[in-house]
């Protein structure tokens, strides 16, 4: 996989994962578009996730789930996946 033609800064690799793909995570951009799309993501899965967005330097990232209705996709996993992501700023952010 090439990603040296990827402009910084304005280009960002889609991080794609499917029950038989995943992308690498490579920062290409200031900030991140990733398609999770497997259909059984459990709390410990999500958590890193999280923890590999929260990783990288992207100002921001946008997250995107399978929208099927099941307890590893859709409302769901993205439910979990926003406990997750609160519990990793919360671990990384200085108490006052």
């Amino acid at each position: 996989m090439t990603v040296t033609t990827i402009d910084k800064d304005t280009e960002a690799l889609t991080l794609t994962l499917t029950a038989d793909f995943a992308a690498p995570v490579v920062s290409t951009a200031s900030w991140g578009y990733l398609r999770l799309h497997r259909f059984d993501y459990d709390p410990p899965m999500l958590a890193d996730w999280a923890a590999r967005i929260a990783g990288q330097l992207w100002n921001e990232a946008y997250v995107f789930f399978k929208h099927d209705e099941g307890l590893g996709s859709g409302p769901p996993a993205v439910g979990a996946f926003l406990q997750a992501v609160n519990a990793e700023v919360s671990a990384t952010v200085p108490s006052a």
